[in-house]
């Protein structure tokens, strides 16, 4: 369902995926750059002292190795980044056109801040055509409630026949 005034069939081309996100949130049309990044989205906090909550699409064809060596090496570098994350949850999930995928749920205090904890969802999936995507998605707890993992992380499509992206009512 795409909300009224939203723009639906977005994503740049080579676009075999199809990512949902909140109607509020508005999505860049300028990327930074990247050779991965596909598509990036964002949101007003709740509260003066959450960031922004985003969502993103990293796509890499013809990835090497395992989704579980990704995995690993992804938490070596989120750990050197952000010293104080915490993984909550990490586990194998079901995603439309993925031959597997890995959702990992962690916290960590927002830089330069006291009191703000972060939220994040990483979502690692192979698709069936060989692509690896990653959907990342960070806020305040507030600013993405416990129905945003299901209603737009893992409603990711990881191989579509009509990709873009849609804006969802909450």
């Amino acid at each position: 369902m795409t909300a009224p005034g939203a723009t639906a069939n977005l994503a740049t081309p080579p676009a075999d995926y199809r990512v949902s996100y909140p109607a509020s949130w508005v999505p860049r049309r300028q990327l930074p750059r990247s050779a991965y990044l596909a598509f990036l989205a964002v949101g007003h906090a709740s509260n003066p002292s959450c960031p922004g909550p985003l969502m993103l699409v990293r796509r890499q064809q013809n990835p090497g190795g395992t989704l579980n060596q990704a995995v690993v090496a992804y938490n070596r570098v989120e750990q050197l980044r952000r010293p104080n994350r915490r993984v909550l949850a990490q586990q194998p999930t079901a995603v439309q056109g993925a031959k597997e995928a890995i959702l990992i749920t962690a916290t960590f205090p927002r830089t330069g801040v006291r009191g703000a904890t972060v939220r994040s969802y990483d979502l690692l999936a192979l698709s069936v055509r060989g692509v690896a995507f990653h959907v990342f998605a960070s806020g305040c707890a507030a600013d993405l409630p416990a129905r945003f993992v299901q209603r737009y992380l893992l409603s990711f499509n990881a191989a579509t026949g009509k990709p873009g992206q849609t804006a969802v009512q909450p």
